[in-house]
């Protein structure tokens, strides 16, 4: 009799690995979607439109390393383009 009640239902403990297992998934998956969450909050990508920045802006990116040379002088012409644009339509 006491080796009967020491003995465990293996489809208890089956049911429990399998309980285990899914909480861990769900823990990682959780975890993972929140890592996303934060670092889609912190790293935002510098837009390549040059409507809106001023050469101020974009030297400071430039400074920064957000921008390559190549990037800042195309983006830098894009603004001066903009801004002789925006200077005919006034006249």
């Amino acid at each position: 009799m006491e080796w009967v009640l020491g003995q465990t239902n293996n489809s208890a403990r089956l049911f429990d690995a399998v309980l285990w297992m899914t909480a861990i998934v769900a823990l990682a998956l959780g975890t993972g979607l929140i890592l996303a969450a934060v670092r889609r909050r912190l790293v935002r990508p510098v837009s390549l439109d040059a409507q809106g920045f001023t050469l101020d802006q974009l030297r400071n990116l430039l400074d920064r390393g957000e921008l390559s040379r190549e990037e800042y002088n195309t983006l830098r012409q894009k603004v001066i383009a903009t801004g002789r644009e925006t200077a005919r339509g006034r006249r």
